[in-house]
C-alpha cells in the first residue's frame, strides 16, 4: 500500500499508491515485474538482485497459469450449473403444459357408471364389491 516506496525514499510515489489502495493491483504488477526483473534502484542506493531470474520466471508463470486455471474452472462451474437450471427449468415448463393440455381440455369420457346433472361429472364404476352396505 506504499510502504515499499517510502521505504526506497520515492515518497511522491509512495503517497499516489497509498491514495489509490496500490492502484486496485496494477502497482501490485507492476512492483512484481520490477522486483524480478532487475535490481531495484532507490533514491541513494540499489537493493541486492537476491532473486535469481529463472526463480521469478518460473514462480510468475506457475502463478498465472494457476489463475488461469481457477478462472476457467470457476467459468466453467457456472456455465454448467447455467446449462443445468436451464433444462431443470425447461422440464418443468414441458411438465406444466402437458398438465394443462390433459386437464383442461378433456377427452370425452366412456359413458361408465352414474351419470350426474352437471356437466361432465361422472362417477368411476366401483371396482370394490357392494360389501360394505354401499346404495347402488
Amino acid at each position: 500500500m506504499g510502504a515499499d516506496q517510502f521505504y526506497l525514499g520515492f515518497y511522491g510515489y509512495g503517497i499516489l499508491k497509498l491514495l489509490s489502495l496500490g492502484g486496485l493491483g496494477i502497482w501490485w504488477l507492476y512492483d512484481v515485474i520490477r522486483i524480478g526483473c532487475a535490481p531495484v534502484m532507490a533514491r541513494e542506493f540499489r537493493l541486492a538482485g537476491d532473486l535469481p531470474h529463472w526463480a521469478f520466471v518460473l514462480s510468475i508463470v506457475t502463478f498465472f497459469l494457476l489463475v488461469g486455471f481457477l478462472a476457467a474452472a470457476q467459468t466453467t462451474l457456472q456455465h454448467r450449473y447455467q446449462k443445468r437450471k436451464d433444462g431443470m427449468l425447461m422440464q418443468t415448463e414441458e411438465e406444466a403444459r402437458r398438465w394443462n393440455e390433459t386437464n383442461t381440455a378433456p377427452l370425452p369420457r366412456p359413458k361408465m357408471g352414474r351419470y350426474y346433472d352437471k356437466k361432465d361429472a361422472y362417477e368411476a364404476p366401483s371396482l370394490v364389491p357392494n360389501w360394505y352396505g354401499n346404495k347402488v
